[in-house]
């Protein structure tokens, strides 16, 4: 073809036809820039089929990671109030609290379970660009402020219930009996007003990180259907 072209040109300019020439050039110019833009399309084309691909497999992935970040923050919010409660009854000295021995077998007031989410597709699809591709307005903000806000709260508030929690005495073991079945606290534990104050103060963070924690799994939760929602647009 293009041979052939090179040809007529020989022709016409030999010829000296010079208005035919020019038409024949500016035909011949008109096919060039039709070849690139036919060219260009097909890239956007291929680019946009592979974006598409991308982020399917983005919100695959991002699916995966926070159906385990829900399972994990639901674990730990039920074990924190579980202590939160079984702190509250010792404190408050409740009266239907047993306090003997063996009384308190499922609590460990020493135990401390924190939350810590998988950002590994977050943080791929974040430093590639991809989730700028998403045109999913509400998706988009969702996922940015569960990454970039809710997540990084939570973990604050997690150093700071680390560091209350570690600063409780619960070296006072003399009223604490580690056997077989698990943390045992004895009737005595109820004489140390100190520890008590102690195990009070640090139980006020922890109730603040389960309650942001609630907030965060609600999130979670709403930031799936939009997830589902969105793939199923795609597919």
């Amino acid at each position: 073809m293009i041979r052939l072209i090179h040809h007529i040109r020989r022709q016409l300019i030999g010829s000296g036809k010079v208005r035919r020439y020019l038409v024949y050039a500016a035909g011949e110019i008109v096919l060039v820039v039709i070849g690139i833009l036919i060219a260009l399309q097909i890239n956007s084309w291929n680019a946009d089929k592979k974006t598409h691909t991308d982020l399917i497999f983005l919100l695959e992935n991002l699916k995966i990671d926070l159906q385990n970040d829900l399972k994990q923050i639901t674990y730990v919010i039920d074990q924190q109030s579980s202590r939160a409660q079984a702190i509250d009854r010792i404190t408050l000295h409740d009266p239907k609290f047993e306090t003997t021995l063996d009384s308190v077998k499922y609590l460990n007031t020493g135990n401390n379970p924190g939350f810590f989410p998988a950002i590994g597709a977050y943080q791929s699809a974040s430093n590639s660009g991809l989730l700028d591709q998403l045109n999913n307005q509400e998706l988009k903000n969702a996922i940015y402020s569960l990454y970039e806000s809710d997540y990084p709260r939570l973990r604050y508030n997690g150093e700071i219930l680390d560091n209350r929690n570690d600063r409780v005495e619960w070296g006072i073991r003399a009223l604490v009996d580690y056997g077989k079945t698990g943390l045992n606290v004895d009737k005595d534990l109820l004489k140390n007003q100190d520890l008590l104050d102690q195990m009070s103060y640090a139980n006020r963070f922890a109730k603040i990180y389960t309650n942001r924690a609630k907030t965060i799994r609600d999130a979670i939760q709403e930031t799936l259907k939009l997830i589902d929602s969105e793939l199923n647009h795609l597919n």
